[in-house]
């Protein structure tokens, strides 16, 4: 008896919740900060030596980082090579410059800092490139002390909010 008794205030309370759960009210919270300026980029790049003739490897990477105003993106990221020699593996710094004009057509300026774990170097890859909406193309050179410049072309799309 006292179980039923018990079993019924329960479900009368959890009944009486549920009207005072659906009132309320929409708040207008700003969103949190790391959210509103988080932007990722996927990339594809092909690297070729500087005369041009044949491609030297094809590339995947992925960028994640921060974009603190509608200008300035700074950010890391990995990305892995396809050689003769096998798979290299990269991590970088990404620093990005964008948003020069205004509108839909944007030319922007980047900057990787690249370390390759598979053959202990160090490269900095300079490119400038155009964006159309989330597309972007880009165009570059990767200078290393231990190997030859390459040039780079390549291809990709960003994601995450640009503060206006």
């Amino acid at each position: 008896m006292k179980q039923k008794q018990t079993l019924v205030i329960l479900t009368c309370l959890f009944l009486l919740s549920i009207p005072v759960m659906g009132q309320e009210t929409e708040q207008n919270i700003p969103p949190m900060p790391i959210t509103h300026g988080y932007r990722a980029f996927v990339d594809a790049e092909g690297l070729t030596h500087s005369t041009l003739d044949h491609i030297s490897a094809l590339g995947i990477s992925t960028t994640h980082g921060y974009q603190f105003n509608p200008h300035f993106f700074a950010g890391v990221g990995a990305g892995v090579f396809a050689l003769m020699g096998g798979f290299p593996s990269v991590v970088f710094a990404d620093f990005r410059y964008d948003e020069v004009f205004q509108g839909q057509y944007t030319p922007f300026v980047d900057v990787r800092l690249i370390s390759n774990m598979s053959f202990n170097s160090f490269v900095v890859r300079p490119s400038i490139g155009y964006r159309y909406r989330h597309f972007n193309v880009s165009a570059g050179y990767w200078l290393a002390r231990k190997s030859d410049t390459l040039f780079s072309i390549g291809v990709g799309l960003d994601f995450g909010g640009r503060k206006k």
